[in-house]
């Protein structure tokens, strides 16, 4: 015979008991907070060489909105799927506080994953799926109509508790994905690339949602995506991953502004990367230029970042730290500017500029001020690995 946990673990479809050790508290609490941490944590694949995450270290502070980004084959979802539990390490631990829960299985976690298939219940009405983890943890009937009717109202869609999901939009499934994910209250939500399937206006308008209802409940959200605007727009922190390893954690504005390798100057927003060589105290060459910089990089051969919005051009570039002369080769229109790609000399640079200022092949000075351009360190190219 099937125990009552065995049938509720394999029905379960994301991983959601919203506890580890003791299977039947009351959900209705928010769980205290704690810090998630993985601690020299690598995963190899079977039949594979590369590992798909390798010796990565990594905490996430309590409630906070914390991103994993990278491209495809970065290992981000591993990364969330280990966390889950869903996977298990093949090396290193992972801890929430000070308990080891590498072992731990996902209906045991204090986690809830929310996918961008959403994984609701086809056969249940939106107020059955909201109400499912409460029902499998024991909660008095009364007490889940309350805590359901809580959370549709959180994610607005109170109109819709009789509708079944094929009968919602993508939007407002997802919000009733995201209710079911709260109404346990657990210490921590795992979404996986969730906005992926939604269209443009959906996916910014979920992004609101998703941030102010993080705010709210001030639950540790863990948010994976290859959209490095919806990293920048929600978080507090960010990981830019590639190649199973993690490249740089900060802030958005840290990551955007202050990249710390080309891949991360590359990946997050568009950048100019000129490739340099140091050749005295705060100068340096790419190609033919001879360029100024603000500190002497450490390394002889490097990178040059410079972000689009940072050049100047036409008389506002007559007094910048570097002036080029170039012409414009292409004008690009973006609605409420231009994007420019300028040839000066040997290097082609993208510039931002106002609508009808500059016209193909007409000459263009640009400039920029050795305060907007980071060294950043070259990095290896490999090979894409799984996750």
């Amino acid at each position: 015979m099937i125990s009552v946990d065995q049938a509720s673990a394999a029905a379960q479809p994301q991983g959601v008991i919203p506890s580890f050790g003791e299977r039947r508290r009351d959900p209705t609490r928010w769980a205290a907070q704690e810090p998630v941490r993985l601690v020299g944590v690598s995963k190899v694949y079977p039949g594979t060489d590369a590992p798909a995450v390798a010796g990565l270290d990594l905490r996430i502070e309590p409630g906070e909105f914390f991103s994993l980004l990278g491209p495809s084959g970065s290992g981000k979802t591993t990364t969330l799927r280990m966390l889950a539990g869903f996977e298990r390490p093949s090396a290193g631990k992972v801890f929430l506080g000070d308990t080891d829960i590498t072992d731990v299985p996902p209906y045991r976690r204090p986690v809830h994953t929310v996918f961008q298939s959403y994984a609701l219940f086809p056969h249940m009405n939106v107020r059955q799926n909201v109400g499912y983890p409460l029902r499998m943890s024991g909660v008095p009937k009364r007490e889940i109509r309350t805590r359901v009717d809580e959370f549709l109202e959180r994610v607005a869609v109170t109109q819709f508790v009789d509708r079944m999901p094929h009968q919602l939009s993508g939007g407002q499934r997802q919000r009733v994905a995201l209710a079911r994910a709260l109404v346990a209250k657990p210490q921590l939500v795992l979404l996986d690339e969730p906005l992926g399937a939604l269209d443009l206006k959906l996916r910014q308008e979920m992004q609101v949602v998703l941030q102010h209802l993080q705010r709210e409940v001030g639950i540790t959200f863990v948010y994976v995506t290859h959209d490095q605007g919806e990293a920048l727009a929600m978080s507090d922190r960010i990981a830019i991953m590639a190649d199973g390893k993690v490249h740089q954690i900060g802030s958005p504005q840290a990551v955007y502004s202050r990249p710390e390798t080309a891949f991360v100057a590359r990946f997050v927003g568009r950048t100019n990367l000129l490739e340099c060589e140091r050749v005295g105290n705060a100068r340096v060459v790419s190609g033919d230029l001879e360029l100024r910089v603000g500190e002497t990089p450490s390394e002889s051969r490097f990178f040059l970042s410079v972000r689009p919005e940072a050049l100047r051009l036409g008389d506002a570039a007559v007094d910048a730290d570097n002036v080029l002369d170039g012409f414009v080769e292409e004008a690009i229109y973006q609605g409420a500017d231009v994007e420019l790609r300028i040839r000066a000399v040997s290097q082609l640079l993208i510039a931002r500029a106002a609508v009808g200022r500059h016209e193909v092949g007409s000459a263009v000075r640009v400039g920029w001020d050795v305060a907007d351009a980071v060294a950043v360190r070259a990095e290896p190219t490999t090979e894409a690995r799984v996750g």
